[in-house]
């Protein structure tokens, strides 16, 4: 979620090669806040007109060896007006960061995300209907890191991400 975000990097040209074949031109990297950061509890709600409805929580919990972040949220709205264009985005992240011994760090991440969508220009128009699409993301991510030394560290990291489209034609 953008409040759990502590800053984003954007990196251009042949240093991003690092983040794998793909990356030749560049990558953006999103570093969340370390669990830690977060420990209490916050409440949101945000209302609008055009049926904005805004609701996201966060609790965290923990101390210098192990902390726990939850986060969940929604944001709706009913686009533009005469158009079939509502959404409604729900999330639920999870961050745990553990440091075992002096030296090492563990940190596991998990979150879902769905995002709900109408389209279409018509119920009548037989080329673009109204329909709605539900994309749903999920992620899983740990990392483990070893300082060796002041200078030198060692770093493993392991990731999954699937990504589901669904297509729904409307009932008129």
């Amino acid at each position: 979620m953008l409040e759990d975000i502590e800053r984003i990097e954007v990196l251009r040209g042949a240093n991003s090669a690092a983040y794998g074949a793909n990356a030749m031109f560049g990558a953006i990297n999103i570093i969340t806040r370390h669990s830690a950061d977060t420990v209490g509890g916050e409440l949101s709600v945000s209302s609008g007109d055009n049926g904005i409805r805004d609701r996201r929580a966060r609790i965290g919990v923990g101390d210098e060896t192990a902390s726990f972040r939850l986060s969940v949220g929604e944001q709706r709205d009913k686009g533009y007006l005469n158009a079939y264009d509502d959404r409604r985005l729900g999330q639920a992240n999870l961050r745990a960061d553990f440091k075992p011994t002096s030296t090492d760090d563990v940190m596991v991440a998990m979150g879902v995300s769905y995002l709900d969508g109408g389209e279409g220009y018509s119920a009548t128009d037989m080329g673009n209907p109204f329909h709605t699409v539900r994309t749903q993301d999920t992620h899983v991510q740990a990392e483990w890191r070893r300082q060796l030394s002041e200078r030198d560290e060692l770093k493993v990291l392991a990731n999954f991400m699937a990504d589901k489209l669904t297509d729904v034609a409307a009932v008129p």
